[in-house]
């Protein structure tokens, strides 16, 4: 890069810097510096930076904290395991932890910001232009939108280099290799959105490579280059890919059913909120100022800063990325082809509209450039005339719509907390549309005022969403159904509480539970919990949350769903926390007295997380759901039916059970001692009074291994999801170990992918020497 080139782009990265700083101050100022947002970030994201540092740095592979126990790379691949933006934090103390999520918060969108620039450029558009579309890119609705996601502005900082990479592909001055790291880059970062960026990556090779700009390389030797470059990419993040995607297979939280069938559309709401989320300012991904039974969570959001309505400019030049985007836009309203984003996980999710929001603010940018001011100014009316038919009706009375009208919009009203987000919308889109005309009105257009107005929109629009979101809508946490919400400053003192009380180390010998008001409370206290709200819960723990009221298969929420007593000694809950006096605890649990400034009950019938069974019985012979499966997988070792087979006539083969209390009794008579569950697996001892089974409320996974006295022995799914082993008459000791499954492989297409990249590059610079470039 030119000494010149150099500065101008430290100087977006500056600026986007100085704008995020601005526009986050409402989430950084009144924690004293620490970043703290409603929602997913403030329950699940600082939790899974904590687990993940904490397992990486005791050198396993296990979370015991995640939910009953999960390998690591299965449940944090998707979070934190590949991000650059993670693993600083890694380093730092728990007490500094908050802090630097803040400065990474800020480096987040000035990267993106930069990213953004540099592709913009190579598209050959002024420093003024390409400023202006970086930080409308880096500041669009779907950015703020997704705030609250802490993992999703990772991927909105790095997409831009993976069209970046494409871009100098087809240059003159081509980097071999660059195309390659910007695919690896974003494939470790986040591999559920990289299905996304690699398929929006595909369409616009495609409507480039039929474009005039990349005439001169439009051979086929160059296409095997380029595809090359992307496979070496992406294999080289197979370290965590594959181990990931093994994972994945097991993990039942997909809501693909139906997402191709080719004749669902979205219901008028969604339909017309996506239509208005591409022309206005955001106001909330939760509860919409207009039409509000369009799907909440789903990161409808497009709108570029200020000069959102220039993107639509029909314009010669760049035509194929004009081309590309209205396709695109169009494919958001069919939910089929929405869902190819999605790998057709969703046809709700609209969480590519990152790529979107950039070709818009590369577009709008444009405009900038090269449109007349006349003409700028009519397409600024005519988005403002379509913005008024389509939030028009929602602010007239009822009186005087029509009937079929009215009906419709009355559906859509959801009380005070909508009519305070209309006012947000209407002054935001003032905002944004004035600010708009007003840098139309001077007869010589430069691009310091458009990029002026940019970031005192960013500025002023993103620190009010924070704001009022923060401050009107509930945060989370609360379950339960007649339990009143708590807004985010409630919500922030619990958490900061468990992170003020959390235990050191890595090895766990109990679990403990929560009155359910912080949903990850475990994770945050380093404790195994049987509580969480992650994502992507392993497929194989799925019979046991249903059977036991947890929760159904897409719910990232698990947690018990009553007070009863049974399935919490079953899970060898030693202590209930709870943090008001006047919370009800479970069965069986009485007050202890108050520890580090919650109150904590202990159980009476609590179980050790190893213990003897001298029976079986086999699933579906008995009652298995709520009501009735403590009883039954404390009486007896419930078995597979395939399994079951084996131990016929070497056991007693259960027909009636017991009641939990009694059973837990019984169980009690033959624990493991010495028990420690680790990062790495568990080890335990027991002394078997006759040949029997050992169980471990461990969630099964094949990822595991175990030994009896040194003998390797089979591991058997027992109780629908947990594990147990054979055992003869004596004392024995137990260990299983855990390894990730995959990783050997990942790591080999990660090595490979590497040395044939080198080789490439080196050969690639040769043949530029020679005068024999593929390119």
């Amino acid at each position: 890069m030119r000494k010149g080139a150099g500065r101008m782009a430290m100087q977006a990265f500056g600026c986007g810097a100085v704008v995020a700083l601005l526009a986050l101050l409402p989430a950084i100022l009144p924690y004293g510096g620490r970043f703290i947002t409603r929602g997913d970030y403030l329950e699940q994201q600082i939790a899974f930076i904590l687990e993940s540092r904490n397992v990486i740095f005791s050198g396993g592979a296990y979370s015991p904290a995640t939910f009953l126990g999960a390998g690591l790379a299965g449940a944090y691949s998707f979070y934190t395991l590949g991000s650059v933006f993670v693993w600083p934090l890694l380093l730092l103390p728990q007490s500094l932890l908050l802090y630097g999520v803040s400065v990474m918060a800020v480096l987040k969108h000035a990267v993106a910001t930069l990213t953004a620039y540099l592709y913009l450029r190579k598209l050959r558009l002024s420093h003024g232009g390409a400023l202006a579309g970086a930080l409308m890119y880096a500041f669009s609705s779907f950015t703020l939108v997704n705030e609250q996601f802490y993992h999703f502005t990772d991927v909105i900082a790095l997409f831009p280099l993976m069209l970046l990479g494409l871009e100098d592909a087809a240059g003159e001055r081509r980097h071999p290799g660059a195309l390659a790291l910007a695919c690896a880059v974003n494939a470790l970062t986040n591999y559920y959105f990289y299905v996304s960026s690699a398929l929006f990556t595909a369409f616009y090779f495609v409507a480039r490579f039929f474009s005039g700009d990349w005439k001169r390389v439009r051979r086929f030797s160059w296409v095997v280059s380029v595809v090359f470059e992307c496979a070496c990419g992406s294999l080289m993040a197979g370290v965590l890919l594959v181990p990931a995607a093994i994972a994945s297979l097991s993990i039942t939280r997909a809501s693909g059913v139906n997402a191709f069938d080719l004749t669902r559309i979205y219901k008028p709401s969604d339909l017309l909120e996506r239509i208005r989320a591409m022309l206005m300012p955001i106001e909330s991904g939760v509860v919409h100022a207009y039409y509000g039974d369009a799907a909440s969570w789903a990161s409808v959001a497009a709108f570029v800063p200020v000069f959102g309505a220039a993107a639509f400019l029909p314009m010669k030049k760049r035509r194929s990325i004009g081309v590309l985007t209205a396709l695109l836009m169009a494919a958001s309203l069919y939910p089929a082809a929405n869902a190819l984003f999605s790998g057709g996980t969703s046809v709700v999710y609209a969480r590519w509209w990152y790529a979107l929001s950039l070709l818009l603010a590369c577009r709008a940018a444009q405009a900038l450039e090269t449109a007349r001011t006349r003409t700028l100014r009519w397409m600024g009316v005519a988005a403002l005339a379509a913005v008024t038919v389509l939030v028009l009706p929602f602010l007239l009375p009822e009186s005087v719509l029509p009937a079929r009208l009215a009906s419709f919009v009355r559906l859509r009203t959801t009380g005070e907390t909508q009519a305070v987000m209309r006012v947000l919308s209407l002054c935001m889109l003032a905002l944004h549309y004035g600010l708009y005309f007003a840098c139309l009105i001077p007869k010589r257009r430069g691009m310091r005022a458009p990029v002026i107005a940019i970031c005192v929109a960013a500025a002023v629009h993103f620190s009010a969403f924070l704001y009022v979101n923060d401050a009107v809508l509930p945060a989370g946490g609360v379950v339960s159904a007649d339990a009143e919400s708590m807004t985010t400053d409630e919500l922030a003192e619990r958490v900061l509480t468990c992170l003020d009380t959390r235990r050191e180390g890595s090895t766990y010998t109990y679990r403990v539970d929560s009155d359910g008001t912080v949903r990850n409370f475990g994770l945050l206290r380093n404790e195994m919990s049987i509580s969480a709200f992650h994502s992507l819960r392993s497929g194989y723990v799925s019979p046991f949350v249903r059977a036991a009221g947890f929760g159904h298969d897409e719910t990232p929420a698990a947690m018990p769903s009553d007070l009863s007593g049974g399935i919490r000694t079953f899970l060898s809950v030693r202590t209930y926390y709870a943090f008001d006096a006047d919370t009800p605890a479970p069965e069986g649990f009485v007050l202890r007295g108050q520890e580090d400034s919650l109150y904590a009950y202990e159980n009476e019938y609590y179980l050790p997380m190893g213990f003897f069974y001298d029976a079986f019985s086999v699933r579906g012979e008995q009652k298995m759901d709520a009501q009735h499966l403590a009883d039954t997988m404390l009486s007896a070792l419930v078995l597979e039916a395939g399994a079951a087979e084996k131990y016929e006539g070497r056991l007693e083969h259960a027909r009636k059970m017991s009641a939990w209390q009694d059973a837990a009794d019984a169980r009690r008579a033959h624990v493991c001692s010495d028990f420690v569950m680790t990062t790495r697996g568990l080890r335990a001892t027991i002394d078997a009074p006759q040949d029997g089974f050992v169980f471990f409320s461990v969630p099964y996974d094949k990822g595991f291994g175990a030994t009896v006295d040194g003998v390797k022995t089979t591991i058997e799914r027992a109780n629908l999801s947990f594990m147990a082993v054979y055992v003869e008459a004596g004392t024995h000791e137990i260990v299983f170990t855990y390894r990730t499954r995959g990783l050997a492989l990942g790591v080999a297409a990660s090595l490979a992918a590497a040395l044939a990249l080198a080789v490439y590059a080196v050969l690639t610079r040769r043949r530029r020497k020679e005068g024999m470039a593929w390119s």
